[in-house]
């Protein structure tokens, strides 16, 4: 028995200590999760940890992982959730292109081109009224929001987009935001985990 007892707690050890795969989207995941993720490990207990990266337009429900930062309203069936925040829009350009808006007013939008994302619809809608403006001169889709942003980044025009999860590229001078208080409410993030891999005080730790 002692020999059973032993095996078996040594496999549960084992278990509890498997790498965890987290899942959230591309943008999410790159610029906000994997630079916090060598002090998210240390926070955890050293618990080893994989990003995957996965298009909004991906099959989530099919995808393997055990914790997720989901943008919708999905969640798997009985796995536990709590809400993390609310990503707050604002205006982002390349910090010359953010000066010259900077100097005209949000009104110098009307004749600027703002990249949209078909996963972000209504992004632009809700912050152009924030702004009390017109629509800007060119609309240019983007299949994706990294997408957009990185032709931001190359001068090409603008995005809205939440300034926290891309803290990184405005921390790097690639992005700035020319008018950082006039705001937008943008989707709400959920945590969801496994509660037979993780517990809820793990998790907590984590994010």
């Amino acid at each position: 028995l002692q020999t059973i007892r032993g095996g078996w707690e040594a496999a549960s050890r084992k278990g509890q200590r498997r790498v965890l795969t987290l899942a959230a989207n591309a943008t999410l995941s790159v610029h906000w999760i994997m630079p916090r993720l060598v002090d998210a490990e240390v926070a955890a207990g050293g618990r080893a940890i994989r990003v995957s990266a996965l298009h909004t337009t991906d099959d989530w429900q099919h995808a393997q992982f055990d914790i997720g930062i989901l943008r919708n309203a999905w969640k798997p069936e009985g796995w536990e959730h709590r809400e993390i925040g609310v990503e707050r829009l604002t205006l982002l350009a390349r910090p010359d292109r953010a000066e010259a808006l900077r100097r005209t007013g949000p009104a110098g939008l009307e004749a600027e081109t703002v990249f949209v994302a078909d996963t972000r619809g209504g992004e632009l809608e809700s912050w152009i009224e924030a702004a009390g403006i017109g629509r800007p001169g060119a609309i240019r889709p983007a299949p994706h929001f990294y997408i957009a942003a990185q032709a931001a980044m190359a001068g090409q025009g603008c995005i809205i987009g939440p300034p926290l999860v891309l803290a990184d590229l405005i921390e790097q001078g690639r992005l700035a935001a020319p008018f950082a208080d006039i705001t937008a409410k943008g989707a709400t993030l959920t945590a969801v985990f496994n509660p037979d891999r993780c517990k809820a005080a793990f998790v907590e730790k984590l994010l």
